[in-house]
């Protein structure tokens, strides 16, 4: 079982939320993995989430790409001369899958994020819990919304949402 944590911006507390998750369901007995697709920046989310998530992990196996550029992934990628390979990043989510009852994935910045020109962070998640400054919520988005992006809505993802 997994989720996707994203949220409206950065500084939202996605990291706070995905590092609570495997933290909690391990108090169930349950084997866990927090999993940070891109880290830009530092790697302190990916830190945090390794220490929530279940002994036998390496960061580099739960963040698979680490961009030192502190902004979004595609713009980080462009000035590092990098190219971000979103088949990787699934592949890397399938062998967590196999290893770990449940995986918290953490989303980076928003829902419609660019990874590349035509690979987006909504394009990796299902299910998922979308945050808002303070707290999850279940995001009503007009139909429209993205403007050039509008088959999420026919995608089948189904939005869960949680108050804190």
């Amino acid at each position: 079982m997994s989720a996707f944590i994203t949220g409206t911006d950065t500084g939202v507390g996605k990291t706070v939320f995905t590092a609570w998750l495997p933290s909690r369901l391990r108090e169930e007995g349950l084997r866990c993995a927090g999993y940070k697709l891109i880290s830009c920046g530092d790697r302190h989310d990916a830190q945090l989430l390794l220490t929530a998530s279940s002994p036998c992990l390496t960061t580099d196996e739960l963040n698979p790409v680490w961009l030192q550029t502190p902004a979004a992934p595609l713009a980080a990628a462009i000035k590092e001369s990098r190219t971000i390979d979103p088949a990787s990043l699934s592949t890397a989510f399938v062998r967590l899958t196999k290893r770990f009852d449940f995986v918290a994935v953490e989303g980076m910045g928003g829902w419609i994020v660019p990874i590349t020109l035509h690979y987006f962070s909504s394009d990796l998640a299902r299910p998922a819990v979308a945050g808002d400054r303070g707290r999850a919520q279940s995001p009503r988005l007009p139909e429209s919304y993205p403007p050039h992006r509008p088959r999420h809505r026919s995608r089948g993802l189904e939005m869960r949402g949680h108050s804190c």
